[in-house]
């Protein structure tokens, strides 16, 4: 008989006790929940390693959605953000996307690899650079009230635009550009950390030559532009357009530091948006930036401009930003809402 603390019989009461978590979670939630900690607080590890898996080291869970689970671990020494998708065809688009893409404001995606086993089938680990900043969202949580802040606000919005110019050129599609989408991680630059543009879960690529495509991903609601929430459209419309409407919502995130109808329910927040509603900027915003926010944000997707005009139009600004600018008022909030024209 072999030794109970061999790894086989390990291996065999681990296999034992999933199994019989899943007929008992059913019925007790609480065994559920234990059932889930004790298979993947340190991560799927029961799986045969594969190369370059070998080095792969889990050790620590840090979030869950409706793709998968990210866990933090460490690959060669690097420390490492690891994705693990559930969806077997989506999951291989995007980790095979993110591994085509390279720039300093996008996520770094080092491998991916599929695995595959008896318990839970195939799945797909994509590993990513670790950004170690937070997201967008955890750090835009009050207003830039100070010249430093504004200039703070506008270069992380350049950040953001010059990864996207650079995808759109590529024919690359977001398709959910988002406060948790747009991850930090710390550098030696003035600001103390970089942003870059991560999950591109709901990405396409576009041949040239075309505007428009359908998607299945609706991509996060109080991002979405007006167009890809008409009820003949369902969400799935996916374009240029719709990427810059949505970094509209982050730049005025960042200069208000308040997340976009924050406290509305995605459904309130429709019927807002489909009665003529969007989030403006406070008069005190410089007047340039401003009417660059409204360009963005505009109704109609023709009148936007392009992630280059954002661009040109960014730096110019942060160049020009001189002692008036310093006068720029000690505090300001956001209107709740303002009417579309």
């Amino acid at each position: 008989m072999e030794h109970i603390g061999s790894a086989r019989t390990s291996a065999v009461l681990r296999r034992v006790m999933v199994i019989a978590g899943r007929f008992w979670s059913a019925c007790f939630p609480e065994i559920g929940v234990l059932q889930r900690l004790l298979t993947w607080e340190k991560g799927p590890q029961h799986l045969k390693p594969l190369a370059p898996l070998n080095s792969l080291i889990f050790d620590k869970f840090v979030s869950e959605g409706s793709f998968g689970q990210i866990f933090g671990g460490t690959w060669c020494g690097r420390r490492v953000a690891i994705k693990v998708l559930r969806s077997e065809s989506s999951g291989f688009e995007e980790a095979t996307l993110m591994k085509s893409l390279c720039h300093p404001n996008v996520v770094e995606a080092i491998f991916f690899a599929e695995v595959a086993d008896d318990l839970i089938g195939k799945q797909i680990w994509l590993v990513q650079e670790f950004c170690d900043y937070g997201t967008w969202g955890s750090h835009c949580v009050s207003p830039r009230n100070a010249w430093a802040g504004l200039c703070e606000a506008l270069d992380m919005c350049a950040e953001v635009c010059s990864a996207c110019n650079w995808l759109h050129s590529r024919g690359v599609l977001h398709g959910d550009l988002a406060d948790g989408n747009v991850l930090l991680s710390s550098s030696d630059s003035w600001k103390g950390f970089v942003c870059k543009v991560g999950d591109f879960g709901s990405a396409c690529r576009v041949p040239p030559g075309v505007d428009k495509v359908c998607s299945k991903a609706l991509g996060t609601v109080t991002f979405l532009a007006p167009e890809c929430l008409e009820p003949e459209t369902d969400g799935s419309v996916q374009s240029r357009e719709r990427d810059v409407f949505a970094f509209a919502r982050l730049m005025w995130q960042a200069l208000t530091g308040q997340r976009p109808f924050f406290g509305c329910s995605a459904v309130q927040v429709v019927l807002l948006v489909s009665q003529g509603y969007n989030l403006e900027l406070h008069p005190a915003v410089p007047e340039e930036l401003r009417k660059l926010y409204d360009d963005c944000a505009a109704v109609v997707p023709s009148r936007r401009p392009s992630f280059r005009e954002i661009l040109i139009s960014l730096r110019a600004q942060v160049a020009s930003l001189g002692a008036e600018d310093r006068k720029y008022p000690s505090r300001f909030c956001c209107a709740p809402f303002k009417a579309l024209n």
